[in-house]
């Protein structure tokens, strides 16, 4: 898989600064983020989604009803089942059959979405990526509070 290959991250952003960095979007629910090059497609509830469009650098903010997660929800057991045909419908509806996630992705959901033919491999490098030299040449970290 290449640097093109899509990022495709899971989870809240309070706990997980690669996800802070990549939409400077804190949720306290997890999030389904596309990153690709500089696309920056974000999946999020009703509840979010207003403040994620003021609020995160995502060049595009969709809602996850869109992709039917209360019928999911409702309809299958375990939830991890329902996520995983969420994201499914999402990564299709973008043309993403192969992605790479980063190294906390939850393992249950990738073997989830590898049974249902997505390509995942780990990215690599996101924790560095997060470090950047500020002008003044001293070297910081962007983390989530």
């Amino acid at each position: 898989m290449s640097e093109l290959t899509p990022i495709l991250f899971f989870g809240d952003s309070y706990r997980f600064p690669d996800i802070y960095h990549v939409t400077r979007f804190l949720a306290p629910d997890p999030l389904v983020v596309i990153e690709r090059g500089s696309e920056l497609i974000l999946l999020t509830n009703s509840l979010e989604e207003g403040r994620a469009r003021k609020q995160s650098r995502a060049t595009k903010i969709e809602n996850v009803d869109a992709y039917g997660a209360r019928e999911l929800r409702a309809a299958m057991n375990p939830i991890t089942d329902a996520t995983a045909t969420l994201i499914e419908r999402f990564l299709a509806a973008h043309d993403a059959k192969t992605v790479r996630v980063p190294q906390f992705f939850p393992i249950a959901l990738a073997d989830r979405l590898r049974g249902k033919g997505i390509e995942i491999s780990v990215a690599e490098g996101l924790a560095e990526r997060r470090r950047t030299k500020r002008s003044e040449g001293h070297a910081s970290e962007t983390t989530a509070p």
